[in-house]
């Protein structure tokens, strides 16, 4: 009963932190789209480079957490 209940939870923790991840990924094509229109269709500007070695690192550090927390609560689980 408790491994059930366990799993319920992950599985609901699961789909919001997919929910997150998603509105990260939408957020992140519209400023890609602005920036485009921005800079005139231009993608390999100094600005464009800036605006890539942001996304990058932001979504690097967030799956380090994100795969963390998952791994956590799958181990918990398991248990």
């Amino acid at each position: 009963a408790a491994s059930e209940i366990g799993r319920r939870i992950f599985l609901r923790a699961e789909i919001f932190v997919f929910l997150i991840v998603a509105g990260l990924l939408a957020a992140e094509s519209a400023s890609v789209v602005l920036l485009l229109v921005l800079e005139g269709g231009n993608p390999f500007s100094a600005l464009w480079g800036a605006e890539e070695a942001v996304r990058i690192a932001w979504t690097s550090l967030l799956a380090v957490f994100l795969f963390m927390d998952l791994y956590g609560r799958w181990q918990r689980i398991q248990e």
